[in-house]
């Protein structure tokens, strides 16, 4: 089938015009496709081995370990997405997706057929909406941080100060003339937060809130006939609600009787979320630290969480004396796994990775993921030749890890500094700073491998 195509010229010219390419690596025969000639490639220089030089070097180990599986016969499917730089030293990205078709007598590729295809537009365009997305997340991340800064503060008046801002907002949606914020315990009882009365007169009082009828509701409620007790005819309620739990209800008020009608729900519910998460988060507080403490992937103490326990640690065995180590670890190339494998996988690295550092420790040592992919150790009473064997085991484990979802090899740089017996002891944060720059020096001299900074 294949040598009747190929003796085709006519279908031959169009088939490898829309991309097709076909190569005999038994024979060293082949033809390019067109995708690859236009950026300056020809049939030899695909077969020489020439191509894989002008792959962009982040690229390079994904692209090998591919191959290097189809290659040993582990798969007869290739399908990489790369960058290839052109006869002018332009990056362009490039998909390839190859079939073997025959095999040698050492099982290694003899015919393989496929298609190239230059994708660069797409990149393109996957980069720009990425950056409008991490733009729009960091626009709601801004705005969480916000509620959080000053809601998670244990003083009442950021609290204060944080609903005002939501009143503010609410105020340009819906009209009224005095706002009352409640908020409900786990007993059911309701106490008032917040009254802006800015709209109105301050010696203006508010008739009694409704909250049993707004605590059962999952709507707002309206109430445009109060009685004549008061300057307020009508009153609009809505509920507060985190997790199917009632918190608290905001009040709108207004004079005029009959105000409030079914256009005004729909604006309130919304910004009532605002309100919602500022009575939640402070409230919460004591539970929100609790549930930060651990990193969710990795089942490590979070950054913050981890100065905090190893400092402690750290300045009780450092006033014991002797050596006590830290050690960064950093998974090399995980970018590249996440770009070519999908963030699901490189979660699963992730965790494969945190899992074999825990069992490689002892329990009195202290584990923290320090950011992305980056681990830091402390191991009390350890000097460095017992810490570089430790960490050289885990580098081990990790090179010989066998992830199914993970074609390629997973390697660790791993930068060791350990506090010296003699002298001023050092803090903690110095010590860090001394292993993340040997962690650096072993990432500059080639990765996988264990560096250590002299005492």
């Amino acid at each position: 089938m294949i040598d009747t195509l190929l003796q085709d010229t006519a279908l031959r010219h169009r088939l490898f015009e829309s991309g097709f390419f076909f190569g005999d690596l038994e024979h060293d025969f082949g033809y390019t496709s067109k995708t690859l000639t236009q950026l300056g490639f020809g049939d030899q220089e695909m077969r020489s081995g020439e191509y894989q030089k002008r792959i962009h070097p982040d690229d390079v180990p994904t692209y090998e370990a591919l191959w290097q599986r189809v290659n040993e016969g582990w798969a007869n499917d290739f399908y990489v997405e790369y960058r290839v730089a052109d006869t002018d030293g332009a990056y362009h990205w490039v998909e390839t997706h190859a079939v073997v078709i025959s095999r040698k007598t050492d099982d290694s590729i003899g015919e393989v057929i496929g298609t190239d295809r230059d994708i660069s537009a797409r990149k393109e365009a996957e980069l720009v909406l990425e950056r409008k997305v991490r733009e729009s997340l960091r626009n709601l991340e801004v705005t969480d941080e916000i509620l959080k800064s000053s809601t998670l503060a244990t003083e009442t008046a950021m609290l204060s100060r944080n609903l005002q801002k939501a009143i503010g907002q609410i105020s340009r949606i819906v009209q009224f003339e005095r706002c009352d914020i409640y908020a409900c315990d786990r007993l059911g009882e309701t106490t008032l937060v917040l009254s802006v009365p800015e709209f109105g007169s301050p010696d203006e009082t508010a008739p009694e809130p409704f909250d049993a009828e707004v605590a059962v509701s999952s709507y707002p409620v309206i109430r445009n006939n109060l009685p004549g007790t008061g300057p307020f005819r009508s009153a609009l309620g809505i509920p507060l609600v985190t997790d199917e739990t009632h918190i608290g209800s905001v009040y709108l008020w207004h004079r005029a009787p009959g105000f409030y009608g079914g256009t005004d729900l729909y604006p309130v519910m919304t910004v009532g979320t605002i309100f919602a998460v500022a009575l939640h988060n402070h409230h919460a507080f004591r539970q929100t630290v609790s549930e930060l403490e651990t990193d969710e992937l990795t089942g490590f103490l979070t950054r913050r969480s981890f100065y905090r326990t190893a400092n402690e640690l750290w300045e009780d065995r450092r006033a014991r004396g002797s050596s006590h180590t830290v050690a960064m670890i950093d998974l090399d190339h995980f970018k590249s796994i996440n770009d070519s494998y999908g963030h699901g996988t490189g979660d699963s690295v992730l965790r494969s990775v945190a899992h074999l550092i825990s069992t490689a420790l002892r329990s009195m040592d202290i584990l923290g993921r320090y950011g992305g992919e980056e681990f830091v150790v402390v191991l009390p009473t350890t000097d460095t030749v017992s810490a570089t064997l430790t960490m050289e085991r885990i580098r081990h484990s990790c090179e010989v890890l066998n992830l199914p979802e993970f074609a390629g090899s997973v390697t660790v740089s791993i930068g060791i500094a350990t506090t010296s017996d003699a002298g001023d002891p050092e803090p903690l944060s110095a010590v860090i700073e001394r292993a993340d720059q040997a962690l650096y020096r072993a990432k500059r001299n080639g990765r996988n491998r264990v560096e250590v900074t002299p005492d």
